[in-house]
C-alpha cells in the first residue's frame, strides 16, 4: 500500500509582502516586475486567508509575470498542494528547486508532492537536493516513505528510525513510523511508538485515531475506547474514527 502524504506549507520562505497599489509607467502599462510582485503579495493574502483557490489564481499570474522566480513557483505549488491538487504542484515546485535549490523547503516539497503521486524514485532524487536547511527529522520521514512505497522495507525502517532521534518533528515521524509497523504486523511495537507519538502532541486526532486502530487490534478494548473518543472531539470530521469505535463497542459487548 502506498503511503498517504498529506503535507502542510510552513513558511512561505520570506515575509509577506504588504499589497501596493499598481505601479503605472510612462505608457500607462503596469510594469512587469511590480505586476509580478503585486500578485504574488495579492496571492500570500489570499493564502493567509485559506482562499487557497484565489491564491492560485493571483499566483499564476505571478509566475506568468516572472518565471524564473524561484520564490513565486515555489508558493504557487505550495497552494496546489494545498488545494489537494498535488499533479498541478509538481511542475512549479519542480521549477522552484531546480531555479533555487537552497530556497527553504522548495525541493522538500517538490518531493511530497511526488511522494503523494507515488513517484517514489523521484521523490528520493528531490529530497536528495534539499540543502542542509530543513529538519533532519522531516527530511528522514519524507525519505522514509519513499523508500516504503519502492518496498525497501530495511531501508524505510532505517530512516525512520534516524527521524526518531532528530528533536525536530517528534510527533508526526512517530505517527508514520506507527503506522509503518502495524500494517507489518508489529503491532505491539506501533502501540509504543505512537504512546511516544501522544506525548509529543496530545491534541493530534490523527495520531489517538492511529492508536485507536492499534488497541483494537490488541483487544485492548479500553484503551481503544478512550483513543478513539479523543480522536472524535478532536476532530469530528474523522469519519474513520467513529466506524471504529463502533466496531469496539460491538465488541465489548460479546460474552
Amino acid at each position: 500500500m502506498s503511503p498517504v502524504v498529506v503535507w502542510r506549507m510552513g513558511r512561505w520562505g520570506g515575509s509577506v509582502l504588504t499589497v501596493l497599489g499598481l505601479a503605472v509607467g510612462a505608457a500607462g502599462q503596469a510594469t512587469p516586475d511590480v505586476s509580478a510582485a503585486t500578485a504574488y503579495s495579492r496571492g500570500v493574502q489570499l493564502a493567509d486567508q485559506g482562499k487557497w483557490q484565489e491564491a492560485v489564481e493571483w499566483l499564476n499570474r505571478a509566475v506568468a509575470a516572472a518565471p524564473e522566480d524561484a520564490q513565486y513557483q515555489k508558493a504557487l505549488g505550495v497552494a496546489y498542494g494545498k488545494l489537494g491538487d498535488q499533479a498541478a504542484a509538481v511542475e512549479p515546485l519542480s521549477r522552484a528547486c531546480q531555479l533555487d535549490p537552497k530556497l527553504p523547503d522548495a525541493c522538500y516539497y517538490w518531493g511530497q508532492a511526488l511522494i503523494a503521486l507515488s513517484r517514489f524514485e523521484e521523490a528520493l532524487r528531490a529530497l536528495e537536493l534539499a540543502p542542509a536547511s530543513v529538519s533532519p527529522g522531516r527530511l528522514a520521514t519524507a525519505q522514509a516513505l519513499a523508500l516504503d512505497g519502492l518496498g525497501r522495507e530495511s531501508a524505510a525502517e532505517a530512516r525512520f528510525r534516524a527521524a526518531l532521534k532528530s528533536t525536530d518533528y517528534p510527533a508526526e515521524s512517530r505517527r508514520r513510523f506507527g503506522i509503518f509497523l502495524y500494517r507489518r504486523g508489529r503491532t505491539a511495537e506501533a502501540a509504543v511508538i505512537l504512546e511516544e507519538a501522544a506525548r509529543f502532541n496530545p491534541q493530534s486526532a490523527e495520531i489517538a485515531l492511529e492508536q485507536g486502530r492499534v488497541y483494537l487490534q490488541l483487544n485492548r478494548l479500553d484503551d481503544a475506547a478512550e483513543a478513539l473518543q479523543r480522536a472524535i472531539k478532536l476532530d469530528p470530521t474523522l469519519s474513520t474514527a467513529p466506524m471504529l469505535f463502533d466496531r469496539v463497542m460491538r465488541r465489548r459487548q460479546r460474552p
